[in-house]
């Protein structure tokens, strides 16, 4: 995980619960040889490097192989228990810009192909961790990644 990863609560199983370091998301994006990169700290040579953002499918497809999964909201547009444990446990919102003045969108667990896909939304100025709010699963941005969970 970025930075070593971070415990951050305790799952409804009993597991350890972690996630990446730091309130940035990971970045994941296409070079022009088509090579997917995985960007942590929004490193600028990378980001330099890429040519096409990935969208909800490449990214929560990337997150699954590494062998680590996308948070959940609880249903209904909040922050679920995982979720809260993460922004009470670090003080943080639960994904943010590191000088709070750019917006950030984690994707969340919304399956296979959805219509439309769940993420955190953060902006300058969001109150708490973000908001849930449904996007495009095609959309492509700079500002679109994932915070990602392990369990063990």
């Amino acid at each position: 995980m970025r930075g070593g990863g971070q415990l951050v609560g305790i799952s409804a199983e009993g597991k350890a619960l972690f996630k990446d370091k730091g309130v940035e998301p990971v970045m994941y994006g296409y070079d022009k040889e088509g090579k997917l990169l995985q960007i942590y700290n929004r490193n600028p040579k990378q980001m330099e490097q890429v040519k096409r953002w990935a969208d909800y499918s490449e990214i929560r497809a990337q997150v699954m192989k590494d062998g680590y999964e996308l948070f959940a909201d609880d249903g209904s547009y909040g922050f679920s228990e995982e979720m809260r444990q993460v922004t009470e446990h670090t003080g943080e919102p639960f994904v943010a810009s590191e000088n709070r003045k750019e917006c950030r969108v984690s994707w969340l667990e919304s399956g296979d192909k959805p219509r439309l896909a769940r993420s955190v939304f953060f902006g300058p100025g969001s109150i708490g961790g973000g908001h849930v709010y449904d996007f495009r699963p095609g959309d492509r941005d700079y500002s679109y990644g994932a915070v990602r969970r392990l369990r063990v």
